[in-house]
């Protein structure tokens, strides 16, 4: 079945990160097709997959985080093996400390990404 011609305009105002995003969500696809697939009834699911988006960052950041990730798992890893055989009094403390790293850590992440979502 041939569809029938589109005759019709409708004129919209984005502003410069909403078009950005659009642009991510369309996945290459024209905006139009896009944008008429959505508006027609087809669920943001059906039109394409939701994924975690990540702000481009610094390599070298990224990589010294991803040290400091690792760093932070061995001393808990060995602050548990410790606590098992009862060797630290200041467990606690230590574990204290990784956690509110560990905290930190997830924030600075968490601030770099963003879910990809039109609406």
């Amino acid at each position: 079945m041939k569809s029938a011609k589109r005759t019709k305009i409708v004129k919209s105002r984005f502003n410069e990160t909403e078009i950005e995003l659009l642009r991510a969500n369309a996945n290459g696809d024209p905006l139009g097709a896009f944008l008429r697939n959505v508006g027609l009834g087809n669920t943001i699911k059906e039109v394409f997959k939701i994924k975690k988006m990540y702000v481009p960052i610094d390599p070298d950041l990224s990589y010294e985080l991803h040290k400091l990730g690792q760093n932070l798992n061995q001393i808990a890893r060995k602050v548990n093996q410790d606590s098992k055989s009862g060797k630290s009094p200041e467990l606690f403390q230590i574990l204290s400390g990784i956690s509110r790293v560990e905290k930190t850590l997830n924030e600075i992440k968490e601030a770099h990404t963003y879910d990809r979502k039109v609406f």
